[in-house]
């Protein structure tokens, strides 16, 4: 990605982990893996904590599986 870049990801809540077909946590997890100690990204999760069993099902936007805004610094 080139500095400013923005790029958009979806399915990155809990709620869409249940779709990972090899189980090893979907895209959340591809995230979570990559992004700490990052200092040349910002990023924003909508809706990451959709499917978790203390979060109500009110939602940030109309769409359960998430929606993350990652920006190349």
């Amino acid at each position: 990605m080139v500095p400013q870049s923005i790029m958009l990801l979806h399915d990155t809540s809990t709620y869409a982990r249940n779709w990972d077909q090899r189980g090893h946590g979907g895209v959340q997890q591809a995230l979570d893996d990559w992004l700490p100690g990052r200092d040349d990204v910002a990023f924003l999760n909508l809706n990451r904590r959709v499917g978790e069993p203390d979060v109500p099902d009110a939602m940030v936007y109309r769409d359960g599986c998430g929606l993350g805004i990652l920006q190349k610094l």
